[in-house]
């Protein structure tokens, strides 16, 4: 073979050799396969409330979807991105949500990751102090019932229907101790409850007050809870909540520790029940539902949970009566302490709630 001939068939192999090359380097890395994962996996939330998930992707990505509507978009070339997403729970939903997560390839394919939000129900308003307004209220001080009547002339912010809370108590008892509209420690309005230096005749003190809201009678938000609500409550999948600030006063005859129970702290009952039969048995009949819970500690905002039944209070009341039956609450601070009301007690947000994820 001539050599000009050999040069010849040298380099028209070479050259597409040199093409090849070009063409590969030019593409790029190859894609990886395609994958999709999603965390978490399994979540909780109330309606109307977030949950963010982090979703990570692999592939020649083009698209991701959630539940077959397109939540974001890649650029040609894109093989690797980590999504953070916000997902909002239905305002309306009673149900957990299954949500699919779709990642899709620009030839196609697609994969998809599976999350669970687990629904819980929201807090239900039995009454928040911070919206309650009296301009006058009324007070009882016969004990057994009999004096239990609609309060004349207390008026609420956002409606002028009055009396919308029952106040009983024993012995001498002034409208001065009560006060509907207080100045909360840390600001905003709410419910002060205090004895301050309240003397009956003979120079003996006031045995105490109790502060009973009634049901259905409050304004928005405040109805009266369902019998599964309250069913839920007693079954314990849901509890009584309130928030409590008990202000300690160094002229209290007793103090918060003498008030005490030993490694808990200041007793507070909550009772459900229906008023007719309470009035009807003089206190002793028509409660449904006794729950204790404790202030841990005064001089800041507790939140307080009644999850356990009151045994000893119970054995001495005749339980009768069931949900659908129940149109009153009794919350009764430091029960069968004297001298409870010596002290400052400041109340907000009282409802039935699901403490794991307040």
């Amino acid at each position: 073979m001539k050599k000009e001939n050999f040069l010849k068939l040298f380099l028209a192999l070479l050259i597409p050799v040199f093409v090849l090359i070009s063409c590969s380097e030019d593409d790029g890395p190859a894609a990886p396969d395609l994958a999709i994962s999603v965390d978490p996996v399994v979540s909780q939330s109330k309606p109307g409330e977030t949950v963010d998930f982090t979703i990570e992707v692999d592939g020649d990505l083009e698209s991701l979807s959630l539940n077959n509507d397109q939540i974001e978009t890649f650029t040609q070339g894109t093989f690797e991105e980590t999504v953070n997403y916000t997902y909002t729970f239905p305002a309306d939903a009673t149900t957990d949500q299954q949500l699919t997560f779709a990642i899709t390839a620009r030839d196609g394919s697609t994969e998809n990751a599976v999350a669970q939000v687990t629904y819980v129900m929201p807090d239900y308003t039995l009454a928040d102090f911070s919206v309650l307004k009296a301009d006058t209220a009324q007070w009882s001080d016969h004990w057994e019932g009999d004096a239990l009547s609609r309060i004349s002339g207390a008026r609420y912010a956002g409606g002028d229907v009055p009396s919308d809370m029952y106040v009983t108590s024993r012995g001498g008892f002034a409208n001065s101790n009560w006060d509907f509209e207080a100045d909360l420690p840390d600001g905003g309005t709410g419910l002060m409850m205090t004895r301050l230096s309240i003397r009956e005749d003979g120079g003996g003190t006031a045995w105490g007050g109790f502060m009973i809201p009634v049901f259905g009678w409050y304004g928005p938000n405040m109805s009266q809870p369902s019998a599964e609500q309250l069913g839920m409550v007693d079954g314990g999948q849901r509890v009584i909540a309130i928030d409590v600030y008990y202000e300690t006063d160094a002229n209290s005859p007793r103090s918060f520790d003498e008030l005490s129970e030993a490694g808990k702290g200041v007793k507070i009952q909550f009772r459900l029940g229906n008023l007719a039969k309470y009035k009807a048995s003089g206190d002793k009949g028509g409660w449904f539902l006794v729950k204790e819970g404790f202030i841990p500690e005064p001089n800041t905002w507790n939140t307080i949970y009644f999850a356990s039944n009151d045994d000893a209070e119970i054995s001495g009341l005749q339980m009768t009566g069931t949900a659908d039956e129940v149109n009153f609450a009794w919350f009764t601070p430091a029960f069968g302490k004297d001298h409870w009301d010596s002290h400052k007690i400041y109340l907000k947000n009282f409802r039935i709630t699901n403490p794991a994820v307040e």
